[in-house]
């Protein structure tokens, strides 16, 4: 399937769920940002405790904004620090969204109810790599062009990547500003997005250290388990780039 450019707007007509929400970024030394501590599936109490100076700063700024509470228990917290070379991606690579509930088959159900209520906060403070977020600016619109169910033998988000990449291809071909299709999110920036904003983390263009903050809001999860991680994965395009 292709998708057709002619039918996504420059601007949608819709109001868009990505948007950023502090005014002076968040910033830290190397040295502070290499010592950060790893959560998985934290509880906002939890992060409060246990995460580090960074962690601490962006769960109080949504607290005080009234973006999460303490005390509904719908909250998770995931944080990461990656040092990265040049090429190296912090994330599986491809277009995708999160915390979309999956079916039986382990793929993502596009149409389960509970899409809507779901929203996500994203901070990546980084230090020379240049592995930045990218967002898809008309994400929910190209959803309804996509296939709903992966082709046998391969995965949806995948697939979608594919079609995704060719379609801001083309658009570049054509002599369209990819500027206006995708975002990307800056250095230190609290951004605030939908379980439907298509985004991509990309690949590593320098030597240097990313922190990755994201904090998830009535998504599946029954409950936080609040896990101290202490690996983190990196993947690579292949595996002969030598050191």
């Amino acid at each position: 399937m292709t998708i057709d450019f002619v039918t996504i707007p420059r601007q949608s007509e819709e109001m868009p769920m990505l948007s950023r929400l502090n005014e002076q970024p968040f910033v830290a030394p190397v040295e502070l940002l290499k010592d950060e501590p790893m959560l998985f599936s934290a509880s906002p109490q939890f992060a409060l405790q246990e995460g580090g100076p960074l962690t601490l700063e962006a769960t109080t700024f949504l607290l005080n904004a009234g973006e999460i509470s303490l005390d509904r228990g719908n909250v998770v917290i995931d944080t990461r620090v990656h040092m990265l070379k040049p090429g190296w991606i912090p994330a599986i690579g491809g277009w995708h969204c999160d915390a979309i509930p999956r079916g039986e088959d382990g793929q993502p159900v596009l149409d389960h109810p509970a899409i809507p209520g779901i929203r996500h906060y994203l901070l990546v403070v980084d230090c020379g790599t240049g592995s930045m977020t990218e967002f898809l600016n008309h994400g929910s619109l190209i959803t309804e062009l996509l296939q709903k169910v992966a082709s046998p033998g391969k995965n949806l988000w995948g697939e979608h990547s594919e079609e995704i990449n060719t379609y801001l291809s083309d658009l570049v071909e054509l002599g369209a500003d990819r500027s206006e299709y995708v975002t990307t999110a800056e250095s230190g920036a609290l951004y605030k997005f939908s379980a439907r904003d298509y985004h991509r983390a990309i690949p590593a263009t320098g030597h240097g250290w990313r922190y990755f903050f994201r904090a998830s809001v009535n998504t599946m999860v029954k409950e936080p388990l609040n896990e101290i991680r202490k690996q983190v994965q990196v993947y690579l395009p292949h595996e002969d780039l030598g050191w």
